[in-house]
């Protein structure tokens, strides 16, 4: 079967254009992988904090996950929090919660969950900051739970 010069021709175009969208694709795809082993390498490793004695003022704690990580600090008669949550996605909402249980020691208990949301949106990771209070006295012993998970 012999092609006409206009078949040969749509045909060249249509390899060229399958070849660089092959190419595109496969440099997007690259892209992404350099980040997230850029991400990786970034992340230091987790230091678990040490449990503090009862009654012992309350300085800092802060907690480094993989893809979660949170600072709680104690000033103005409050523990303040702020950290940041990798989400698979920019659409991913993040909820925040902090309360005081009923205990002795008294605790506060900081949540940080991850939802997924209704809209459609490209799987690209995206660092999602958050940050809150709560009034508690110093004493207090902290809790700090990620997707209904203890993590300290």
């Amino acid at each position: 079967m012999k092609l006409t010069p206009l078949q040969s021709t749509i045909t060249i175009i249509a390899i060229v254009v399958l070849s660089a969208i092959f190419a595109w694709s496969t440099y997007q795809t690259n892209q992404v992988a350099k980040q997230i082993q850029i991400k990786k390498s970034q992340v230091q490793p987790a230091r678990e904090p040490s449990p503090s004695p009862v009654g012992s003022p309350f300085e800092e704690l802060i907690i480094k996950k993989s893809n979660f990580q949170i600072q709680v600090k104690y000033e103005d008669n409050k523990f303040k929090y702020a950290g940041v949550v990798t989400a698979a996605n920019p659409c991913e909402l993040i909820q925040t919660d902090s309360k005081i249980l009923e205990s002795y020691p008294e605790q506060v208990q900081i949540s940080v969950n991850t939802q997924k949301s209704d809209q459609i949106c490209a799987q690209v990771i995206k660092n999602k900051e958050f940050a809150g209070e709560v009034p508690a006295p110093q004493s207090s012993k902290v809790k700090i739970l990620f997707n209904n998970s203890p993590i300290n």
